[in-house]
């Protein structure tokens, strides 16, 4: 399985996402209301950052990673 990064940007009503594969591609772009995006995460086995400085970090571990050769699964 190969490693997927979900981009989220939370508003009140409407979540909008980008998802990339661990080449950089987009996978998908979209826009949920509040139902719909938890439906929509749940089919994903995701790590979850709050913050935009904890997403930054995540990936910053999951480049160094890839980099090192380390899998995530």
């Amino acid at each position: 399985m190969s490693t997927i990064t979900v981009g989220v940007d939370l508003a009140k009503n409407v979540f909008a996402v980008c998802a990339v594969d661990g080449a950089g591609h987009v996978l998908q772009r979209a826009e949920f209301k509040r139902e719909a995006f938890a439906l929509w995460l749940a089919e994903f086995g995701v790590v979850v950052a709050k913050s935009d400085i904890a997403l930054r970090r995540v990936l910053a571990d999951l480049d160094a990673d890839a980099q090192q050769g380390r899998r995530h699964p």
